[in-house]
C-alpha cells in the first residue's frame, strides 16, 4: 500500500516523493521517477532511485504503478566523496602562488589559474580554448615542443620559460 510506502520515506523527502508519484497518477503516459531517502526498520537511512510507469485500468483510472527501485546509497557516497576532493582540488589550484595550466592534446588552454593569468597579464577567459603560442606568441618557439614532447611521452616533465608577456 502507499501509505506503507510512505512511511519509509525520510520526512524530508515525502514531498519530493509525493510530488513525482502525483505526476505520475495524475498524467497519463508520464514517467515516474524519484530519488528519496528511506529510514530502514534498524534506523538506517538508505537512498533510493526509482523509475516505472503507471498501468491503468480501461477507463484511464491508475491500477498500479510498475517499476524498479535501486538502492543508490553507496554511489551517492562516492558522488559525495570525489566532489569534495574537486572542490579540495579546485581550491589548491586557484589558491597556488605559481602559474598553473591545463592543455589539451591540441595544446589548448583548457583551465588557467589566476596567478598564470596574472603572469602572462591576460584575463583567464583570454586563454580557454586557445593555443599557446596564439596567446603568447613569443614563447611558441619555446613551449610548443616541450609540451608536445609532454603529449607524445606522457610524462610529466618540469619546464622553464624566459620570455615577454603582456604583463
Amino acid at each position: 500500500r502507499l501509505a506503507d510506502v510512505e512511511s519509509v520515506v525520510h520526512p524530508d523527502d515525502r514531498v519530493l516523493f509525493r510530488t513525482a508519484l502525483d505526476t505520475a497518477l495524475a498524467t497519463p503516459d508520464a514517467p515516474y521517477r524519484s530519488r528519496f531517502r528511506i529510514r530502514r526498520d534498524d534506523g538506517e537511512i538508505r537512498w533510493l532511485e526509482e523509475w516505472g510507469r503507471v498501468e491503468r485500468e480501461p477507463d484511464g483510472t491508475p491500477a498500479r504503478l510498475v517499476g524498479i527501485s535501486i538502492d543508490v546509497t553507496e554511489r551517492r557516497r562516492v558522488e559525495a566523496e570525489a566532489a569534495e576532493r574537486l572542490a579540495e582540488l579546485a581550491s589548491l589550484y586557484e589558491a597556488a602562488p605559481i602559474g598553473l595550466a591545463l592543455f589539451d592534446r591540441e595544446m589548448r588552454f583548457r583551465r588557467v589559474n589566476a596567478a598564470l593569468a596574472g603572469l602572462n597579464g591576460l584575463p583567464i577567459d583570454a586563454h580557454l580554448g586557445r593555443r599557446v603560442g596564439d596567446v603568447l606568441p613569443g614563447l611558441r618557439t619555446q613551449f610548443e615542443p616541450l609540451l608536445a614532447r609532454v603529449l607524445r611521452e606522457g610524462e610529466p616533465t618540469e619546464i622553464e620559460i624566459s620570455g615577454e608577456t603582456p604583463a
